[in-house]
């Protein structure tokens, strides 16, 4: 894989490395080389993941590093992103310059959750599972739906969605397992195969298009003209993407993975694992936030961040 670097949580030093117990079983498993490819090297230390994310964002400003369409370890089958896009890629895989012009978008939607935007999400939760509406909850489906939903409200808070989410969710799945295992497959034969999953993507991707021009169109005409957002077809073309990456990949992801382990740590069986969960935790309602930095943490929905130091 060349010079890839894959920076990791905390969480995955033990599957990684292996270490002896005690309190310093983490000792010597600061990187692991060859992981997760020939060629790569993994850092696991905090202080060492925290100095090379800080450096980052210069180094890839100043191209002595590349990222491609990568989301953690999985590398992704470009055929699956908007051909309107270049690089045709998930956000995390655009030009410094795009990033530039993208970033303060996702900031001022996804940045901040103040005591009023935690009060309606807690609201929105009540009703979406509420008797009459649902009997039972199906995790993951029904959590993603409910995040789907969410995402879309916090980017198009005056638009209805004219996505389905139980077509969304049924195209998440597929296409995030197709994008990756289809790296192996020639190019035509990805056509022909998942040409189903690719159209109805193409055909969310449409309509994000639309909304996107009509409510950001014109704080985007500048960066356009300036050509910004490089050989991508315009820069509301790149934002879509970056919302299509939202729904489907990032947050849509991620944000149903670590709500999921949540649910799970507090109303699974848990027993046979020991004292490594706590047996009847009781939520604090007035304060959940630490529970579940906590479970991401050891859950971690990504489990790496990824560059390369020679483009490949």
């Amino acid at each position: 894989e060349g010079d890839k670097w894959a920076n990791f949580g905390a969480t995955a030093n033990e599957a990684c490395c292996g270490c002896g117990g005690g309190a310093a079983k983490y000792t010597g498993c600061e990187e692991t080389a060859n992981f997760p490819g020939t060629g790569s090297t993994s850092i696991q230390s905090w202080d060492q993941v925290k100095d090379e994310m800080q450096s980052m964002v210069g180094r890839f400003a100043r191209g002595e590093i590349w990222r491609g369409n990568e989301l953690g370890f999985i590398i992704s089958n470009e055929l699956f992103w908007p051909e309107e896009v270049n690089p045709r890629s998930v956000m995390l895989g655009a030009t410094p310059e795009q990033h530039e012009v993208i970033r303060p978008f996702l900031e001022s939607w996804f940045g901040t959750c103040d005591g009023g935007c935690r009060e309606r999400l807690a609201d929105s939760a009540r009703d979406f599972t509420s008797k009459g509406k649902m009997d039972k909850m199906e995790v993951q489906a029904d959590v993603k739906k409910w995040v789907f939903q969410e995402l879309f409200k916090r980017v198009f808070p005056f638009a209805s969605n004219p996505i389905d989410a139980d077509e969304f969710v049924a195209n998440q799945n597929s296409v995030v397992s197709l994008s990756t295992i289809s790296q192996l497959l020639p190019d035509d034969l990805t056509l022909r195969k998942f040409r189903g999953p690719i159209d109805t993507l193409r055909s969310h991707y449409q309509k994000l298009v639309h909304l996107t021009r009509k409510y950001y169109g014109e704080d985007l005409a500048g960066a356009t003209r300036a050509g910004k957002c490089g050989r991508s077809r315009s820069c509301v073309h790149q934002l879509a993407s970056a919302v299509l990456d939202t729904l489907y990949f990032a947050g849509g992801l991620s944000v149903p993975s670590a709500i999921s382990t949540g649910m799970w740590v507090l109303y699974a069986d848990t027993s046979k694992y020991g004292d490594t969960f706590p047996h009847d935790h009781r939520l604090d309602r007035q304060d959940p936030l630490p529970f579940f930095y906590e479970s991401m943490r050891f859950f971690a929905p990504v489990v790496g961040f990824p560059w390369w130091e020679q483009k490949p």
